[in-house]
């Protein structure tokens, strides 16, 4: 199943279901794509607004960053569902290793994400 090509009710149900897929990565990377779409949304707004013309430069730093950052999130979405495993039942030490690679690689690219958003707010790391 490809969680991208589901409505956002049918979501919602596969969410709450008993199903461990999906799960909270890919409710977090959802989250997190909605959230850098409306900071992409309220950039397009200031930009050209007049009274606002102080602000372009920044609203278009922040959207180009908001605009990466929804589409490397979308992406999560894909490698969390390729976690999908019963844990329980795993036997292989290598798929083991490999498995938590994912996971330490999924880890790094939000942390990456992060320390963007917070560069281009002037925030620092």
């Amino acid at each position: 199943m490809k969680l991208s090509s589901l409505s956002v009710d049918a979501f919602v149900r596969e969410l709450a279901s008993d199903s461990p897929a999906p799960g909270g990565g890919s409710a977090s990377a959802l989250s997190g794509s909605l959230a850098a779409g409306l900071v992409a949304m309220v950039c397009r707004l200031t930009d050209g607004k007049k009274g606002y013309e102080e602000y372009w430069p920044l609203a278009a730093k922040i959207r180009e960053r908001a605009d990466e950052l929804a589409a490397s999130l979308a992406g999560v979405e894909g490698a969390v569902m390729n976690l999908n495993i019963n844990l329980g039942s795993i036997r292989d030490e290598t798929f083991v290793r490999e498995q938590e690679r994912k996971v330490r690689e999924l880890l790094e690219r939000g942390r990456a994400a992060r320390d963007a958003i917070r560069k281009t707010l002037g925030g620092g790391k």
